[in-house]
C-alpha cells in the first residue's frame, strides 16, 4: 500500500512540474495571407520559432534585443510592425 502510495504522489509531483514548466512558455501566434509566424517566449527571452515561408529571424539578435528592451516590449514591438506591415493579425 505504502509503495503504490509513493508512485501515485511521484507522477502527480512529476505530472505538477511538467505542466508549470509548459505553463511559463508562451507563444504570439501571426498570420497574414502570405505568412504565419509562431514564436515561442517565456518571461526572460525568445525561445524559438516557426514560420512556414522563406522568412527567418537571427534568434540570436533576438535574445540579445530581450535583455536589452525586456520580452514583453520586444513581443509588443514585433506584434504591432506585423499588424502594421502585413494584413495579418497576432494573438
Amino acid at each position: 500500500m505504502k509503495t503504490t502510495m509513493r508512485f501515485y504522489c511521484s507522477v502527480i509531483i512529476v505530472a505538477s512540474m511538467l505542466l508549470l514548466s509548459g505553463c511559463s512558455n508562451k507563444r504570439l501566434a501571426c498570420q497574414s495571407s502570405d505568412l504565419h509566424v509562431t514564436v515561442k517566449y517565456n518571461n526572460k527571452t525568445v525561445l524559438d520559432y516557426v514560420t512556414d515561408a522563406e522568412y527567418h529571424f537571427d534568434l540570436e539578435a533576438l535574445q540579445h534585443i530581450a535583455e536589452e528592451v525586456g520580452i514583453e516590449q520586444l513581443i509588443q514591438d514585433y506584434q504591432n510592425w506585423f499588424e502594421t506591415t502585413t494584413d495579418g493579425t497576432c494573438r
